[in-house]
């Protein structure tokens, strides 16, 4: 499939939902294969809270097991999308988390959140953001994987 991607696409979009040392590997051999950006439109990593149990939650087998788990490795994610010049962004599933009493009939999990259904912000992770995202013009410019 990827010569018929290389051939008819500009930038290539994948779902990645594992760490960045896994996912890194595969869109190196899609990169290698054709030439073309890549653009994570569809992640997260993900920890099931007690109002979760039921469905669980997107992104669930990272193994994290607290929320600063979640944040380190969002970090981790973020720095390594951002210091590999072919990757150009990453789009993460979920902003307000979902509990499994809003049943959504359209995917078998619950989402992960910045915030939790009552607008509390998850700290560790927006914290995350606010310190890597202004530096993602440096960390692209710098390929230090």
């Amino acid at each position: 499939m990827l010569p018929a991607v290389k051939k008819h696409v500009d930038v290539v979009c994948v779902q990645a939902y594992g760490p960045w040392e896994k996912d890194r590997k595969l869109c190196d051999m899609i990169y290698e294969a054709t030439g073309k950006p890549i653009f994570n439109g569809d992640g997260c990593f993900g920890l099931a809270g007690p109002n979760q149990q039921e469905w669980g939650v997107k992104g669930f087998r990272t193994g994290a097991k607290t929320l600063q788990d979640v944040a380190t490795m969002y970090e981790e994610m973020l720095r390594g999308m951002m210091a590999t010049p072919y990757y150009i962004g990453w789009h993460h599933c979920g902003y307000i988390e979902q509990w499994d009493e809003a049943e959504r009939g359209d995917a078998p999990r619950n989402e992960n959140g910045f915030l939790d259904p009552l607008e509390n912000h998850r700290m560790q992770w927006t914290e995350v953001l606010k310190d890597i995202n202004p530096k993602a013009a440096e960390l692209h410019a710098t390929d230090v994987n």
